[in-house]
């Protein structure tokens, strides 16, 4: 039986990261991470981690690093943002994308608008999104696969 630890953090919970250094905030969170690697047998060293919805669900993947921290729609998978600090602004704007995402959109990650995810848009690569209105079949292409076996 294989499986993937998640840990998830309540709607609010990144009120608590708010102006704290994320040198700081990575470190709490990879030593959070290794206890549930230890406690849940996992051998891989990523886990994840995610921002629930009001209503429980996920709704942001958190990656915490040493000194940036980024955020994927959970939904989608498709990324969202990053940043160097963590203040209210940065707060403001996970709970403004936690809205949309409840509302199942997605970002297009050109001109940021919200859109109703597939109906208005296209996935590009491995981890974009952009809506009609930025597609460009040039440029917005599919992952490349050609190595992969």
């Amino acid at each position: 039986m294989s499986f993937q630890p998640e840990i998830h953090f309540d709607y609010l919970e990144h009120e608590k990261w708010i102006n704290k250094p994320l040198s700081q905030l990575y470190k709490e969170m990879d030593e959070l991470r290794k206890k549930v690697k230890v406690a849940s047998g996992y051998t891989w060293d990523n886990s994840h981690f995610f921002i629930n919805s009001i209503y429980g669900r996920p709704a942001l993947q958190v990656g915490f690093y040493n000194g940036c921290i980024s955020f994927w729609n959970a939904e989608t998978g498709t990324s969202i943002d990053s940043f160097s600090e963590f203040g209210r602004e940065e707060s403001n704007k996970v709970n403004e994308w936690i809205s949309h995402i409840e509302k199942h959109e997605i970002q297009c990650n050109d001109c940021g608008e919200w859109v109703k995810k597939s109906e208005e848009g296209q996935y590009y690569s491995f981890a974009g999104f952009v809506c009609n209105k930025c597609y460009n079949p040039k440029v917005h292409l599919p992952p490349n696969t050609k190595g992969d076996s």
